[in-house]
């Protein structure tokens, strides 16, 4: 089996994350959720209809399925340190709110907004430790998926900014945050 590349890996990793739910959840299963407190109906939190990788589109405006994220993968540094075979890679993950999928005006739309940042919190909580022996512990995105199985050494995620995406029309919002993944060379 060829061995894919950092890059590859990283990006696949972090896109298994967010989408399989073989061990029971996922982003769309965090938005769920994240329904339950307040009780909040899928007008006013709806699921998100695409995730992307690689890219952003959301230059095509109001013509793309939203909510919508995209994993975009924005820098990588040097080996940490020599010899470590560690590499962290930068990742933005951004998820596109506009107010015709959510029920109210702008300020509902900005606080949906925080809300999939929140369930995204949440999935990086409960689905990257595991307290199962022989498994890794700590922020591993799920031990890496199926590209980078047991190479994601840790991961952190913050940085959230909530920004108007100018793209897109007025009254809509786009919630950025960095997702930095550091992990092993295959080898």
């Amino acid at each position: 089996m060829a061995i894919p590349a950092r890059a590859d890996a990283v990006v696949q990793a972090a896109h298994e994350w967010l989408t399989d739910s073989t061990d029971g959840l996922n982003a769309q299963l965090a938005i769920l959720r994240a329904r339950y407190s307040p009780a909040l109906s899928t007008a006013q939190l709806p699921q998100v209809e695409t995730f992307d990788q690689w890219t952003h589109r959301t230059g095509e405006g109001r013509s793309i399925k939203a909510p919508y994220c995209s994993i975009v993968l924005v820098g990588s540094t040097p080996e940490a340190a020599p010899n470590s075979r560690f590499y962290d890679f930068t990742l933005q993950v951004t998820f596109v709110v506009l107010d015709r999928d959510i029920k109210g005006a702008q300020p509902e739309v900005a606080q949906a907004a925080w809300r999939y940042f929140d369930a995204l919190v949440q999935l990086h909580n409960l689905r990257s430790s595991t307290a199962t022996p022989g498994k890794p512990t700590g922020a591993t995105l799920f031990n890496g998926g199926t590209f980078a199985t047991g190479r994601v050494i840790h991961s952190t995620l913050g940085n959230a900014r909530l920004v108007k995406d100018a793209a897109v029309d007025a009254g809509n919002f786009a919630i950025r945050s960095i997702l930095t993944v550091r992990l092993a060379e295959d080898y």
